[in-house]
């Protein structure tokens, strides 16, 4: 298991606000050049209204993690709950209504990827058979060893969580 705590992520600095980039494979690819399989981030939103960029013939999962986020997508407004991730295609034209320092996690990848997120809470035990990684959505333990809030640790074995998080597979 290898731990990245939140100092650990590369910090990008956008329109909007601020955002750390988790994982991004293959790890020499720039989401700028939109060469990657997949990217997973949490943004800070300062903001009270922002625009999506365009992420054409990727699929993306959204989700808070802090604050208000509801997004005006071509079908209607949909409030974003720390719950119930919500998956888009990277081409839709979306805009969001933000409480300013909102927080969100966001994971954009290809569609062949057939990436997954959930939200488990209380003691969960996790099969690694694909590529998995766990988000600390506030301390929690794996395996025994403590994951502080909004630290990402990318299993490579079975694993036992206690507490909330967030399960990526990918």
């Amino acid at each position: 298991m290898k731990i990245l705590n939140l100092s650990d992520y590369k910090v990008n600095i956008w329109g909007g606000g601020v955002t750390r980039e988790i994982m991004i494979l293959p790890a020499n690819s720039l989401l700028d050049n939109r060469d990657f399989d997949i990217r997973i981030s949490s943004a800070v939103i300062e903001s009270p209204e922002s625009t999506f960029s365009n992420f054409d013939g990727y699929k993306r999962i959204i989700l808070p993690l802090e604050g208000s986020i509801t997004l005006i997508t071509p079908t209607g407004k949909v409030r974003l709950t720390p719950t119930e991730p919500f998956t888009f295609d990277g081409s839709d034209k979306i805009t969001s209504l933000n409480s300013v320092g909102a927080i969100d996690f966001n994971v954009i990848f290809k569609p062949e990827i057939n990436a997954s997120v959930k939200i488990i809470n209380n003691y969960h035990h996790i099969k690694s058979k694909k590529s998995c990684i766990a988000f600390a959505f506030e301390d929690i333990k794996i395996n025994g060893e403590h994951i502080a809030k909004y630290s990402s640790a990318f299993l490579t074995e079975d694993a036992e969580v206690i507490g909330k998080a967030i399960i990526i597979v990918y």
